[in-house]
Formats: C-alpha cells, sequence, structure tokens
C-alpha cells in the first residue's frame, strides 16, 4: 500500500473514529502499520508534520487551494525539498479531493501565436541593424579571454595548490575542489587532513576541511562534507555524555587520524557546554558566526553517509547536520537549505556528523602531557588532557600539587580548571572534591571555619612542596575580610566563573567517597535527579537568614536545597574543592 493509499484508508476509517485524524501518535502508528514498505518516507514526513500540521490537512476549513499553500510554505521553511514537498503533498491532499495543477501554459493560442510573431520581426530588425558590428564583437572578446588567462597563469606560479578530484557517485556529480597547503591556506580555503571512508564501499580518502577561523598559530576548521549518518544520544540532549561526542573522540579520531596527525590537533575547551574535546561539533553561535548565510552553510553527505542512512535531498545531495547546542528536549540542526533549526529529535540517525577541530600550525610552541585517572566508585576512566601551566588559558586545566586521590590513599597529582587569567596570575579551582569536610562545629562564618583551618593548614603542606608554595599567591577576600593561601569560592564567584549548572557540577575523588562524601545515586533528592554520580561542595558564603547555614552547590550544579538553599554547618558529607591564585 502507498503512502497516499494508506492516508486514504484512515481518512475513510476515520467516519467511524475521529480520534484517527486527531491523535497524532495514533495517526502516524496507523500510518506505519498501513504502509511498513514506506518508512524512510514516512520518517522524513514525521519529522516535517507535527500536530498543527496535520490540523492543517484534515480540519481547517478554508479552500483547498489555499491549504495546499499554506502547507507547501511552511514545508519550505522547515527547509524540506522540493520532491519531497510534492510528495507531501499530493499523499495528503490527494485524498481529500486536491488535483495537481495542469499545465500552466492554458493562454490562448492566438495570443501566444501574436507573441512569437512580433519577436520574430523584432529579430529580423535586430540582424539587419546589428550583421555588421556582431564579428568586431566577438573578435574583442576572444582578446580579452587571452589576456584574462596570461594574467591567471602568471598570478598562481606564487602559491602551492594540490588538486584533487572527488566524485559523489550517488548523484553522478564530479567536483574539482582547490585544497591548499595546510601552512598556506586562509579562511575560506580547504586543506587535506586525515583519511575517513568516503565511498559507498567504504574506501578511505582524504578528508577535506573549510577554513572558518585562524589566529595564535592555530586554525578551525570543519568537514567538507557530512562523513557520516549518526544520532546524537539515546536518552539526552545534554553534549557532555552524548554518544556523538564519544564518536568524534573515539571511534572517529582514532579511524581518522594517525599518531603523527593528532600531534597537529588541539584540545579545545567549549565553554558552552563545559568540556575539552579534540573533535567536536559546533554549537549554534559557531554557526552563525562562521557561516555568511543559509547558502554557504549548507553540506553535502559523502556516499559513505548516505550508505548509513544520512536523508539527502534528491536533487542535489544536501542533508541536515547536527551542532551541539541544545533547546528544551531537542537540539539545534543545520537544515537541508542551511537555516539553523530549533528541533532536533536526539534519535535520529539520519543527521549527518560534520566534525570540526582546531589544528595548531605550529606544534612545538605547544607542549602537553596526558594522564588518565580512574574512578573506580563509578567505574569510569577519564583522559584528562592538563596543559602546562604558562600555556594554559580559562577552561583548561592543569596539574600542580599532589593529594590521596584513591581509596587506598594513594597520592596523585592534583588536576585544577582554570577560572581566571589575570595581571599574571591564574585562579584555578580543583577538578575534583577532594575529601569530605563539614564547613564547622559551631559557626556559619568563614574566618573562623574549621574548613578554612584545614585548607590552610593540613591540605596546604599536604599538596604542596616548599618549591610549588612559592608560586601560590595569598589573596585577600573582600568578603569576608581574610587573606589566605587556599580558600573556598563565594557564592557570588561561583555564579562568575561558571556558566551554568551542568558546568558547576563537581564529583568527588574515591579518598573523598572512603571519607564519607555523599555522592548521588539519582534519587535522593528530587532536584538533583539526572546527577547522579555527583557530589555537593562548599561555598564560603554564610546563609543570610539560616544561623547555621552555609551556601553549597548541590549535585545538580545550582544553589543546594538541603537547608534553604545553603548546607548545615555540621555536614561532613559535603567536599571541599579548593582554589587558589597562581603566581605566573
Amino acid at each position: 500500500m502507498t503512502v497516499k493509499e494508506a492516508i486514504e484508508y484512515i481518512i475513510s476509517e476515520s467516519k467511524k473514529d475521529e480520534s484517527l485524524l486527531t491523535d497524532t501518535k495514533r495517526f502516524w502508528a496507523y500510518l506505519s502499520d498501513l504502509a511498513p514498505e514506506h518508512r524512510k518516507e514516512l520518517k522524513v514526513i514525521k519529522r516535517s508534520l507535527d500536530s498543527e500540521f496535520l490540523t492543517l490537512c484534515f480540519k481547517d476549513k478554508e479552500d483547498i487551494k489555499r491549504r495546499v499553500f499554506k502547507m507547501k510554505f511552511r514545508l519550505e521553511e522547515q527547509g524540506v525539498g522540493e520532491n519531497w514537498i510534492d510528495f507531501i503533498i499530493e499523499s495528503f491532499f490527494t485524498p481529500l479531493g486536491w488535483k495537481p495543477p495542469q499545465d500552466e501554459e492554458e493562454t490562448s493560442q492566438t495570443q501566444k501565436q501574436q507573441t512569437q510573431n512580433q519577436q520574430t520581426q523584432n529579430q529580423q530588425t535586430q540582424k539587419q541593424q546589428n550583421g555588421g558590428t556582431r564579428w568586431y564583437v566577438a573578435i574583442l572578446i576572444l582578446i580579452g579571454i587571452c589576456i584574462l588567462a596570461i594574467i591567471s597563469n602568471n598570478s598562481n606560479e606564487n602559491v602551492t595548490y594540490s588538486t584533487i578530484e572527488t566524485t559523489n557517485k550517488s548523484y553522478n556529480q564530479t567536483e574539482k575542489i582547490e585544497t591548499k597547503e595546510i601552512t598556506l591556506a586562509n579562511v575560506g580555503d580547504y586543506i587535506k587532513f586525515g583519511n575517513y571512508p568516503q565511498t559507498a564501499e567504504g574506501g578511505e580518502q582524504p578528508i577535506e576541511w573549510q577554513v572558518l577561523s585562524k589566529e595564535n598559530n592555530k586554525m578551525l576548521v570543519i568537514s567538507r562534507y557530512g562523513l557520516d549518518a549518526k544520532r546524537f544520544d539515546g536518552s539526552s540532549n545534554k553534549w557532555q555524555n552524548s554518544e556523538i561526542r564519544k564518536w568524534l573522540n573515539g571511534d572517529f579520531y582514532n579511524t581518522a587520524f594517525s599518531d603523527s596527525e593528532k600531534k597537529y590537533i588541539n584540545s579545545s575547551y567549549l565553554s558552552d557546554v563545559g568540556t575539552s574535546d579534540n573533535v567536536f561539533l559546533l554549537s549554534k553561535e559557531e554557526a552563525k558566526k562562521y557561516f555568511a548565510n543559509n547558502d554557504v552553510r549548507r553540506c553535502k553527505a559523502t556516499d559513505y553517509a548516505v550508505k548509513n542512512g544520512a536523508l539527502v535531498a534528491n536533487d542535489n545531495g544536501y542533508g541536515a547536520w547536527w551542532l551541539r547546542s541544545p533547546f528544551l528536549c531537542s537540539i539545534y540542526r543545520v537544515l537541508i537549505i542551511g537555516f539553523i533549526y530549533c528541533y532536533g529529535d536526539i534519535y535520529d540517525d539520519c543527521n549527518l556528523a560534520r566534525p570540526a577541530l582546531w589544528i595548531n600550525l605550529n606544534k612545538e610552541a605547544v607542549t602537553y602531557s596526558t594522564i588518565e585517572t580512574t574512578n573506580k566508585s563509578y567505574n569510569q576512566t577519564e583522559k584528562i588532557e592538563t596543559k602546562e601551566i604558562t600555556l594554559a588559558n580559562v577552561g583548561d586545566y592543569i596539574k600542580f600539587g599532589n593529594y590521596p586521590q584513591t581509596a587506598e590513599g594513594g597520592e596523585q597529582p592534583i588536576e585544577w580548571q582554570v577560572l581566571s587569567k589575570e595581571n599574571n596570575k591564574m585562579l584555578v579551582i580543583s577538578r575534583y572534591g577532594l575529601d569530605a569536610k563539614r564547613f564547622d562545629g559551631s559557626s556559619n562564618k568563614w574566618q573562623n571555619s574549621e574548613i578554612r583551618k584545614w585548607l590552610n593548614g593540613d591540605f596546604y603542606n599536604t599538596a604542596f612542596s616548599d618549591s610549588e608554595k612559592k608560586y601560590i599567591n595569598s589573596s585577600y577576600l573582600s568578603d569576608v575580610g581574610t587573606s589566605d593561601n587556599v580558600f573556598l569560592l563565594s557564592k557570588e564567584e561561583a555564579e562568575k566563573y561558571f556558566a551554568n549548572d551542568d558546568l558547576r557540577r563537581c564529583k568527588a575523588t574515591d579518598y573523598a567517597v572512603k571519607n564519607d562524601a555523599w555522592v548521588n545515586d539519582g534519587g535522593r533528592f528530587s532536584t538533583d535527579l539526572g546527577a547522579k554520580g555527583y557530589s555537593y561542595w562548599w561555598l564560603r558564603s554564610p546563609s543570610p537568614n539560616i544561623m547555621y547555614g552555609v551556601y553549597s552547590v548541590n549535585a545538580g550544579g545550582n544553589f543546594s536545597r538541603r537547608f534553604y538553599h545553603s548546607c548545615h554547618i555540621d555536614d561532613a558529607d559535603v567536599v571541599a574543592r579548593p582554589a587558589l591564585w597562581i603566581n605566573l
């Protein structure tokens, strides 16, 4: 049964049961059952038609031509190709009595003939008048072409190009692409870097990248084509733990680049999502910033991506591609026409992955050291790229000092996240909650608290050698009137330096867990649902309303609701997350 026949059947059945047309879920389920061999077409239609569209089809009382016009307009807004628009309109409106328009050239034959006669007379007149000058103009054009060819050949001698030819067999299009040497490329140019399957048979070819930005001896590039078809995730629209992020920085990264090529890839901190990644998707803002309009934002799929399920326009091979920015329960993506659209189904595995990355143009200028830590409590192994201290920027991670972190009390380098960099010094905070401590036994004032004494006493002397202490800058905290080597953030600083709740969340080390740090198991507090594996951490700001309350950040990354936006000073299961200023 075709889609059109299935819809006709549903319309006839709706006379007995109106809910077949008014209940969106029932309509799509019934349609899928009736036309199972057209699931791919139905998938495209379902992405384009929500309940509003169905109402427009079946319940709007305007004349049918008006409804078809409105439907076509809204489908074009969604970025649906012309072939799909024709298919959808015919499938939905033919059962309602609409007929496709006939050839619209139904003007009177006498009018046509008059027009043709008039054009013939005009052409004959022009031939007589211009016959003598036509050869003269042709000779001038040929001379101009020769001059341009000579100039073009001379001007290309100073630039090194390597030209490759790729064929997109699905659409019988052969495109000649001029790619520059990496060090010579400028914004808008194309380079070749790495290899990935691109033919329908899975044959690897050099990946072509478009240069989006060039700054500070590095360049931001994005793949020219959508290299594969992937869903964003199976349960969440958060980039941090998404399937597509793991794929980009795992299977894709290891397949596409050799060990020598990986040395040129700069791990980049994405401030909007709080992750450091070798390979990533653009954000909504970056897709606007680096592409001037919809036309240049459009992206074709490789044959390999199409074979893996990518949906593309039949007439030109363009497909929709993922961005990393969430919107409500969905994710932003770029539609076939290049329009940035906020509704992308995270389960949709027919959208394209278009990787982006930063390439170092002078790799010797940056030194990386990679460490691997294992959080045994949650069976997670995280690879963390840490920069040398003097080269680190806001959002990067550094290693400085040592503290017990394993359940057995084994010391490991402390990882710090850079929050600010100014006046030859940087503010850092520990990546993990390093220990479980109560704030104090009798007061919520930072000045005389137990946790302040511990941070600037036992912790300070355990974590740092004498040579490391020389780099720690004693800092005056104006809100509490103390000068400290090590301190906790204030509530205002926790809001200032972390853009959102997700970035503010913190896990505890195994050592802290052994010392009774509380870890969210997914259900202790309703406000922390979805924050499994994260802990509460102390701030230094006293609660303005509760005598024994101190502000803290809960497992969900917002300010604690245990005790009216604070924790009780005697809560010994809250973790300490030290902060300090380092002199550069």
